[in-house]
C-alpha cells in the first residue's frame, strides 16, 4: 500500500491495463485494477455482464473490454473518464463499502453499515509508521482498517516502507534560510574560514544508550582528543551532564541569533589542527519532532558549510520503550506531555509524543534529508558502545565507565506515586533522586521493569518494519 502516484490514478491504472496479457485474463471474467493507495480488505463483489465498475482508485474491466479499453485509453490520454466515454460501455459507480475513502469526514450516502468494507482508498491517511486510519468511525470500517494495519505491520523484504519514509521526509523538508537570516549570515563567514574543512559530528544519543557515559568520557578526555584533532567544545557543556544541551534550547526556540553566536564561539575556539568537532546531546533525537522548520533549516545550512554527520545509537525497540518509560517517569512534567506521569507503558504508548520516539527510521530519513544521504551513521546499542564510538572517531577508547542506571519495577512504581502529587520541579527532582537511591539500595533483589505482553506487542507492531529496515545498517 503506497500513497497515490504523483501523476494521478489514471496513469497508474493505464499502466496496469497495458500489462494485462491475453493469457492472463483468458480464464477470468475480468480484471480489477488498483490505483496506488487502494487496498482490498475483503473479496470484491462479483460482476455480471459487460458493466465497467468505476471509482477514483479502483476499476473493474470485463474480459471482453480489456483490449478495446486499452486502445481507447491510449488514444484519449491519461484521463479515465474520456476513455470510458469513448468506449460506450455501461458504467456503474462502486458503493462506498466497495471502495471507502478514508479521508471522508462523514459516512457516504451509499455506505451500508451491515455489509463488509471490501476496499479502502487511503489517500493521505498514513501516519508516521505507515498505518492508516479513517476520519470517521463505524464497526465495519474499523474492522477493515484493523485488518489492513495488521498486514501493514508485517516486515517485508520489499523496499516500499523505506521509500515511503524517505518520501515523507522530503515532504517535511524545511525551506531554505533566507540570505539575510542571522544564522545564514554567520554561516557564510564560517564558509569563508578554514572551518569549511571541518567534520561536524552531531551525536544524537538516543536516550538510554549509554549516552551519559559517552559524554562524560568525551569531556574527561577532551584535552587528549583535542591533541588528536577532535574537538569536544567545553564552553557550552552542561556542567553536570557534560552535554551540549544549549543546542536544543536554541533549536526549540528557533533562536538563530543565539545559536549562531554559540556556534561561532565553538568554531573560533577549535584548535587550528582540528579536523572534527563533536557536539553531543540526546535532545537531537528526543526533541527532533518538536523543532520548528526554521531550526531544521539551520541544520541544513550547517551541512552546506561543514561535513555534518548525525550519529545515533539504537537499541531493540521493546527494550528501548521499557528504558524510556523508566526514565520519563523521573523527568519534570513541565518539559513534555510524556514526562512525570503516573502511567504504565501501555498508557504511555497512547501518548503521541512517546510513541513517535519509536520512529527510528523517520529520524534517520529526515536527518539524511537535511545533511545528505550517507551522512547518518547508526550504531547498535551494546555494553561496548562507548568504545565503538571512540574508535569510529579515530580515538583510542577509554576504560569502561559507569552506565547510568535505569529504575527497576519498584522504583518506577514509587515514581508513579510521586507523580500523582504534581510537585514543583525542584521538589520532584529531589524525590526522583531519593527514589533512584532507594532503587539502587534494593538492587537486584527487585524485579526488573518489564512490558506487559500487550504493550510489547504494540511496540513490535509499530516498529517491526522500522527495525527491519535499519538493522542491517547498524554498526
Amino acid at each position: 500500500v503506497l500513497p497515490r502516484a504523483p501523476d494521478g490514478p489514471g496513469n497508474e491504472l493505464l499502466r496496469q491495463l497495458d500489462g494485462l496479457e491475453p493469457d492472463v485474463v483468458a480464464g477470468a471474467e475480468g480484471a480489477w485494477l488498483f490505483a496506488l493507495g487502494t487496498a482490498v480488505t475483503a473479496p470484491l463483489p462479483a460482476v455480471a455482464g459487460d458493466a465497467v465498475l468505476l471509482d477514483p482508485g479502483l476499476l473493474y474491466v470485463p474480459r471482453s473490454l480489456v483490449g478495446p479499453l486499452r486502445e481507447a485509453w491510449q488514444r484519449s490520454g491519461p484521463a479515465a473518464d474520456a476513455a470510458l466515454a469513448a468506449l460506450g460501455a455501461p458504467l456503474v459507480r462502486l458503493r462506498a463499502n466497495d471502495s471507502f475513502p478514508l479521508d471522508a469526514d462523514a459516512l457516504p450516502a451509499s455506505y451500508d453499515p451491515g455489509a463488509p468494507v471490501r476496499a479502502l482508498r487511503c489517500g493521505e491517511r498514513f501516519d508516521a509508521f505507515g498505518f492508516v486510519s479513517a476520519a470517521v468511525r463505524d464497526p465495519r470500517l474499523d474492522a477493515a482498517v484493523a485488518a489492513l494495519n495488521g498486514v501493514i505491520a508485517q516486515p517485508s523484504r520489499t523496499p516500499y516502507f523505506a521509500l515511503y519514509k524517505r518520501a515523507a521526509a522530503r515532504r517535511a523538508s524545511p525551506p531554505v534560510l533566507a540570505d539575510g537570516d542571522a544564522f545564514a549570515v554567520a554561516s557564510a563567514a564560517w564558509e569563508r574560514a578554514p572551518a569549511r574543512r571541518l567534520r561536524l559530528v552531531l551525536h544524537a544519543g538516543t536516550p538510554k544508550t549509554a549516552t551519559k557515559a559517552l559524554q562524560h568520557a568525551l569531556y574527561e578526555r577532551s584535552g587528549e582528543l583535542a591533541r588528536a584533532g577532535i574537538w569536544y567544545p567545553p564552553a557550552h557543556v552542561d556542567p553536570e551532564h557534560k552535554k551540549h544541551q544549549f543546542f536544543i534550547a536554541q533549536l526549540l526556540a528557533g533562536d538563530g541569533v543565539a545559536l549562531a553566536a554559540a556556534f561561532d564561539e565553538i568554531v573560533r575556539s577549535a584548535p587550528e589542527h582540528a579536523h572534527t568537532i563533536v557536539v553531543s546531546t540526546e535532545g537531537f533525537f528526543n526533541h527532533w519532532w518538536d523543532f520548528p522548520p526554521s531550526s531544521k533549516a539551520m541544520i541544513r545550512r550547517l551541512a552546506s558549510v561543514f561535513g555534518v554527520q548525525f550519529w545515533a545509537c539504537f537499541r531493540e525497540p521493546v527494550d528501548f520503550a521499557i528504558s524510556q518509560h523508566a526514565q520519563l517517569v523521573r523527568n519534570p512534567r513541565e518539559f513534555s506531555p510524556a514526562y512525570g506521569l503516573d502511567a504504565g507503558l501501555d498508557e504511555m504508548l497512547d501518548i503521541e509524543w512517546f510513541s513517535r520516539r519509536l520512529d527510528y527510521l523517520g529520524f534517520v530519513c529526515e536527518a539524511e534529508d537535511l545533511v545528505g544521504a550517507g551522512n547518518v551513521r547508526v550504531f547498535r546499542y551494546g555494553p561496548d558502545i562507548v568504545e565503538r564510538v571512540f574508535r569510529a572517531l579515530g580515538a583510542p577508547p577509554p576504560p569502561p565507565g559507569q552506565v547510568n542506571p535505569s529504575l527497576r519495577a519498584p522504583g518506577v512504581e514509587l515514581m508513579r506515586i510521586v507523580n500523582r502529587y504534581a510537585l514543583p520541579e525542584q521538589s520532584q527532582h529531589r524525590a526522583a533522586s531519593l527514589v533512584l537511591q532507594l532503587d539502587l539500595l534494593i538492587g537486584d533483589r527487585a524485579e526488573p521493569l518489564r512490558a506487559s505482553d500487550a504493550a510489547a506487542g504494540r511496540v513490535r507492531a509499530l516498529t517491526a518494519r522500522t527495525w527491519a529496515a535499519l538493522e542491517e545498517a547498524l554498526e
